[in-house]
């Protein structure tokens, strides 16, 4: 369920919070009880701190480090915030809007363990200081694409790769299973930063329960922007960013191949200056109707937090949701049983 942030006891849940998204700075937490992942980090320190208690939430490690900077609290979080422990982060690529520096330093001081492709380190290496002190806390590790591995008791992870100027990027298929409070397996898919969508990524993604999709521009609105016409250019190729249309086009795709339907469908890394939260909404909602699929839709934003998905609230609806399916075709399958046993003893007469 997507809510704001409250002083529920979240020891037993799994819920995934947008804190940022777009140009200026990307950062996605999942939250299973106490621990925290994070997918990408593209904020300054100060802002990821902010965006935290925003969201009704705090880091356990290096408190007083921690608490060194006020951040700026909305009025609706909790007075106490759930204290989490960051285990781990996931690195899509190294652009500065996924890689912040000294947000990468507060994560090392955590004791996180980060996750990124071998070109990444290549990548990093002797630019960035808090990188280096992963490695030399060997607290790196490395993921391959198509190669799943666990990132958590209950969750693992597939690294896919993603068409984009900055190589390799890479987009992620999450699934989580195992987990007391979970009715059934739960799927989320997180793509942000492509180019192009071909159908090896729709047969992916498809059956995702979470489905988290870039709708980055409006192409009219692209060439209307003013911008120079090289950057124009790299947003509208193949290594650059979906458009809504593109994106439309790639929800459509992934739900003709899907078994089931998404419980919410969320839109990433919208462009500020280039498109609007009810362009990339229309998009996306005009494709669901046509489908005849019921999904939230929750739209992202640079800097802002967003909410979060209950993965464990995901799973039971979701599973409700088959039982009554399971019931109906019962039904009618019975009916239809007791009807033709009718017709034949009619017929017997």
């Amino acid at each position: 369920m997507m809510t704001a942030a409250s002083s529920t006891d979240c020891r037993a849940t799994i819920r995934v919070h947008f804190l940022s998204s777009g140009s200026k700075g990307n950062c996605t937490l999942i939250q299973e009880g106490n621990a925290a992942y994070l997918i990408d980090f593209g904020v300054p320190k100060k802002t990821f701190l902010s965006l935290l208690h925003e969201a009704g939430l705090a880091l356990s490690q290096g408190a007083t480090a921690l608490n060194s900077r006020k951040c700026v609290v909305a009025s609706h979080v909790a007075v106490s915030p759930s204290k989490l422990a960051l285990r781990a982060a996931l690195l899509t690529h190294t652009h500065k809007d996924h890689y912040f520096n000294s947000t990468a330093s507060l994560l090392h001081t955590c004791g996180v363990t980060l996750f990124l492709h071998e070109e990444h380190k290549r990548a990093l290496g002797g630019q960035s200081k808090a990188f280096e002190k992963f490695q030399t806390a060997g607290r790196l590790k490395s993921y391959r694409a198509d190669s799943v591995f666990r990132l958590s008791p209950f969750c693992s992870v597939r690294p896919v790769v993603l068409p984009h100027d900055s190589c390799p990027t890479f987009g992620f298929i999450f699934e989580w299973a195992n987990h007391p409070n979970l009715h059934r397996p739960v799927k989320m898919t997180y793509l942000a930063d492509l180019g192009r969508f071909d159908d090896g990524l729709a047969e992916i993604a498809a059956d995702s329960d979470v489905l988290a999709l870039e709708f980055n521009h409006d192409v009219a609105m692209q060439w209307r922007s003013g911008r120079a016409p090289s950057l124009i250019q790299r947003v509208l190729s193949d290594e650059g960013h979906l458009s809504n249309e593109q994106a439309a086009e790639a929800l459509n795709k992934i739900l003709r191949r899907s078994t089931r339907p998404p419980a919410y469908v969320v839109l990433l890394h919208l462009s500020e200056d280039c498109n609007s939260e009810s362009l990339a909404h229309s998009a996306a909602m005009e494709v669901l109707a046509k489908r005849k699929v019921q999904a939230r839709v929750l739209v992202t934003r640079p800097k802002e937090y967003c909410g979060f998905v209950d993965l464990c609230e995901v799973s039971q609806a979701c599973a409700s949701r088959a039982s009554k399916e399971r019931t109906r075709r019962f039904s009618q399958s019975t009916s239809n049983g007791a009807r033709d046993l009718f017709d034949f003893l009619v017929n017997e007469d």
